[in-house]
């Protein structure tokens, strides 16, 4: 995990993005990129995301369900960003 992931504080109560009680996954998955991008952390991986849905809110998100956007992207709900890595 990118140490940029690790160290990244997301607030529950995120400024204009829904509330997290309520979301479906698909969506909660969503949120959390959203809100680790306006925090300037793009392309998250499925660990990663999965890692900060637990750190933020202590729900288990297995990796393999958060494999499921792959679906998404396929079918258009999800757009694909590129992003530079490294220095």
């Amino acid at each position: 995990m990118r140490q940029s992931v690790d160290d990244l504080k997301i607030d529950p109560t995120e400024a204009n993005l829904p509330q997290w009680n309520g979301l479906k996954n698909l969506d909660k998955y969503l949120w959390t990129l959203e809100a680790a991008s306006r925090q300037s952390v793009d392309g998250l991986t499925n660990r990663e995301i999965s890692h900060l849905i637990f750190e933020t809110f202590r729900e288990n998100q297995a990796i393999e369900s958060v494999n499921n956007l792959k679906t998404r992207i396929k079918s258009g709900h999800v757009r694909l960003t590129d992003v530079a890595l490294g220095s």
